[in-house]
């Protein structure tokens, strides 16, 4: 399974479990980057077009609290209930690698983070969706192997150097920090 870091396009904050939480009812707040499971997550196919959104840390799904469609509702974590359309989000295409996540509750909600505010740790919140930056997300693959299908090794940052100009190369896979990669969308004008 891919997973994923989501991240503000206005704030440039990633969605975040506070304290690595387990409890439900807890609010999915944004903290800077830090490559922590508690910031990566796993987009499940819920069927006709529909992802749940799971936590890789602690298997909670983003709801939306209450299953209220009002403005600046939180959005929180919850146990997976089958059928709730409070759980369930639908990824558009928005702009240049950019998504807009809807919430499935029949509304033009959309997840937001309050005036796309850049501090750690603002709560995320649904918002009628008017098309700003805090309404808009990337979402970057976490820890993707680049695998050479002739060699059948991955890319690898020898011995871990971070010396600019160190010439990446190819070998067997070990599983080390090395080895992984991230893929950030870019704009392109388009």
């Amino acid at each position: 399974m891919v997973n994923y870091v989501i991240d503000n396009i206005a704030s440039s904050k990633v969605l975040d479990v506070p304290n690595h939480s387990t409890n439900s009812g807890v609010q999915i707040d944004q903290w800077t980057d830090n490559g922590g499971l508690n910031q990566q997550w796993d987009l499940v196919d819920a069927g006709n077009g529909l992802v749940k959104i799971v936590n890789v840390e602690n298997k909670k799904v983003l709801k939306v609290r209450a299953a209220q469609t009002v403005n600046g509702t939180a959005v929180e974590q919850s146990t997976d209930a089958p059928g709730d359309p409070s759980q369930l989000w639908k990824i558009t295409n928005f702009r240049h690698g950019q998504v807009q996540i809807f919430s499935a509750l029949g509304s033009n909600n959309v997840l937001d983070i309050p005036g796309g505010n850049a501090s750690d740790g603002v709560g995320a919140q649904i918002w009628d969706n008017v098309s700003v930056a805090s309404e808009s997300w990337a979402l970057i693959m976490t820890d993707v192997k680049i695998l050479n299908s002739i060699t059948g090794e991955v890319m690898d940052l020898p011995g871990f150097n971070t010396t600019d100009g160190t010439v990446i190369g190819q070998w067997d896979d070990n599983g080390g920090a090395n080895q992984r990669w991230r893929f950030y969308p870019i704009d392109v004008g388009q």
